[in-house]
């Protein structure tokens, strides 16, 4: 699980997944050796996350994020919002991104507010929670599609 808040700089490798088919996909970032890329879209350019590692997803960058890796089965969803919601964590922005073999999936959230270490360690606690990337990832995305 990957909580975002703020953004920085990291060192990076530019890379290009070849499974997702975007007009302007900008290759961006390879980061503890996971994959992001991202795209302007529309006619304002706006900067829109649009894959991490082989999962596709499509959402703006934000300030505050979280990276779920989970089970691909019924109640995932819910057990995520409830753990959040518990919290007091409104989810501003959502994205779902199922892997290629269909037995893993990647929700990636953006919050109205950080997602504390606490709120983390319950959502690890749930069962089909599996592990995610390093908190340094999309922080980093954030910083290069928001430069």
């Amino acid at each position: 699980m990957t909580a975002i808040s703020g953004g920085f700089t990291t060192a990076a490798t530019a890379i290009t997944p070849p499974h997702i088919e975007y007009g302007q996909l900008l290759p961006m970032l390879l980061v503890f050796a996971v994959a992001v890329a991202g795209t302007l879209s529309g006619r304002s350019e706006q900067p829109r996350i649009v894959g991490i590692d082989d999962h596709i997803v499509d959402l703006p960058p934000s300030r505050h994020m979280l990276v779920v890796r989970n089970d691909d089965r019924p109640g995932m969803i819910g057990a995520v919002g409830t753990t959040l919601g518990e919290a007091g964590v409104n989810i501003a922005d959502m994205s779902l991104g199922r892997g290629p073999t269909g037995e893993h999936a990647l929700m990636v959230l953006s919050t109205d507010s950080t997602v504390g270490p606490d709120v983390v360690e319950r959502l690890r606690a749930r069962p089909g929670i599996l592990e995610s990337p390093p908190d340094e990832l999309l922080e980093a995305a954030y910083a290069e599609v928001a430069a």
